[in-house]
């Protein structure tokens, strides 16, 4: 199946959340969290492969992602009200993952740093080493 738009394929999405969630509340589920998707544009790959934005993050997949998490909390709020009992919470992590990816400093108590030089048969290997506390 082909979609021509990231919106007609993201509403096809949500018709596949909205199937799960209420096959789980037939069967007895009623308390359930969704994460919804982080900052897909800020993911490593994306990052690493924008090298004319200087490495940043992707404002066009960070918006596709804010625009899927949208419309997941449309479908919390619709569930909710239409399944007696149903406890389905829209936990988003988008915001908390994107302030860790744009400003790590705050999320890190000491940033400890190293460096170790080996130099096995044939030549010199230089580790380096970060880490978050």
């Amino acid at each position: 199946m082909q979609y021509k738009t990231v919106q007609e394929y993201e509403d096809f999405l949500i018709g596949l959340a909205d199937n799960f969630l209420r096959e789980i509340y037939y069967l007895g589920a009623r308390k359930i969290s969704l994460t919804g998707l982080p900052p897909m544009g800020c993911l490593p790959l994306e990052r690493a492969i924008n090298i004319l934005d200087l490495h940043s993050c992707v404002d066009y997949y960070n918006d596709v992602a804010l625009e899927f998490n949208a419309k997941l909390g449309c479908l919390v709020t619709k569930l909710n009200k239409e399944l007696n009992g149903f406890q389905l919470v829209d936990a988003s992590a988008y915001d908390m993952v994107l302030q860790i990816v744009t400003h790590p400093s705050q999320y890190a108590h000491c940033i400890y740093s190293a460096t170790w030089l080996i130099k096995p048969a044939g030549g010199l290997l230089v580790l380096h080493w970060i880490v978050f506390n």
